[in-house]
């Protein structure tokens, strides 16, 4: 069993340098704390409340951050591999370079931040809700994606090799660049994104809703293919027709 903490308790830890390890605390409230580059390993933060803290550089490796809400903060570099954060919520807080990975990100809500460069390597993030968000360069292989909202995404130069994106909702968010080798995409909705140099690979897309798009500028060698919904893009069909 953890050792519960109160606030005052958290302060003297910071205060004498004192160990912040795994530790409880679950449903506290924090405003404008400092734990920028602190090692926070295997800790509990059940439905805490973080507005305005920095974590940059911070080690949260294997904490447990569920329903947990981050708030205006600062978790650029931030280390999370193998945290529990099922339904946690990240609002206008910087998560660039931040590593993810084989967490258990299900149900977060992450939507409108930056996430750029970003490690989601074996990461669960089954119905997670992202749309908005900034992944540029973030790298999703093997992550489980079930049934994600990204919609309105920046995900150019995105690695999702071997990443399973099932009844994934992507509708207009721009993979230009993005690397889908191997990719499962079975029923995912692609239709509008921009998908401009993106790699295909041995891609499955199964049922896959690619309305909108213009398959002739990605790289689909390789992939399988069936039943697909594709219909071109309406300014393609304006040449069309005006030709």
């Amino acid at each position: 069993m953890l050792n519960k903490i109160s606030k005052d308790e958290l302060f003297d830890r910071l205060e004498n340098n004192r160990s912040l390890c795994e530790l409880d605390f679950s449903g506290l409230n924090f405003e404008n704390v400092n734990l920028s580059g602190k090692v926070l390993t295997q800790s509990v933060f059940h439905l805490t409340q973080f507005t305005k803290c920095d974590f940059s550089g911070a080690n949260l490796q294997s904490t447990d951050i569920s329903r947990a809400m981050f708030s205006e903060c600062n978790l650029i570099g931030a280390d999370l591999t193998d945290a529990k954060g099922v339904g946690a919520v990240f609002r206008d807080s910087q998560l660039s370079e931040a590593n993810f990975t084989r967490a258990n990100m299900q149900l977060i809500n992450m939507t409108g931040i930056h996430c750029d460069k970003a490690q989601f390597v074996g990461t669960i993030l089954n119905n997670a809700w992202v749309d908005g968000s900034n992944f540029t360069e973030a790298n999703f292989h093997k992550a489980k994606m079930y049934f994600i909202l990204a919609q309105n995404c920046n995900m150019t130069k995105t690695n999702f090799t071997e990443a399973d994106l099932t009844a994934a909702n992507c509708a207009n968010s721009d993979f230009s660049n993005a690397d889908f080798s191997r990719a499962m995409m079975v029923v995912a909705d692609l239709r509008d994104a921009n998908i401009e140099q993106a790699n295909f690979t041995k891609a499955i897309l199964v049922g896959t809703i690619l309305v909108g798009i213009d398959k002739t500028k990605a790289n689909f060698d390789t992939a399988t293919m069936d039943e697909i919904v594709w219909e071109e893009p309406k300014n393609n069909k304006k040449d069309s027709v005006d030709s």
